[in-house]
């Protein structure tokens, strides 16, 4: 993995607590959606997918400006 490219956290790792600020209207959608007990599992599901989306996209505009530098010219990438 190179030093620039975002890492992914195990998902197995051991749970850590963390306090995590958001705004009421966020907060009141996520219990709507999964109850007043799951709000972590919620979170913890969709920031694993940010971070794969986040990873996904590194390794698109890697590949991309590594093509660019060996072609010599200019390319457009459109995500």
């Amino acid at each position: 993995m190179a030093d620039d490219e975002p890492s992914s956290p195990p998902a197995t790792a051991p749970a850590a607590a963390s306090s995590v600020s958001l705004t009421s209207g966020i907060l009141r959608a996520i219990r709507d959606r999964v109850g007043e007990r799951s709000v972590s599992a919620y979170l913890e599901k969709a920031t694993q997918r940010q971070i794969e989306r986040d990873r996904e996209i590194h390794e698109r505009f890697t590949a991309a400006r590594i093509a660019t530098e060996r072609s010599g010219r200019m390319i457009h990438v459109l995500f």
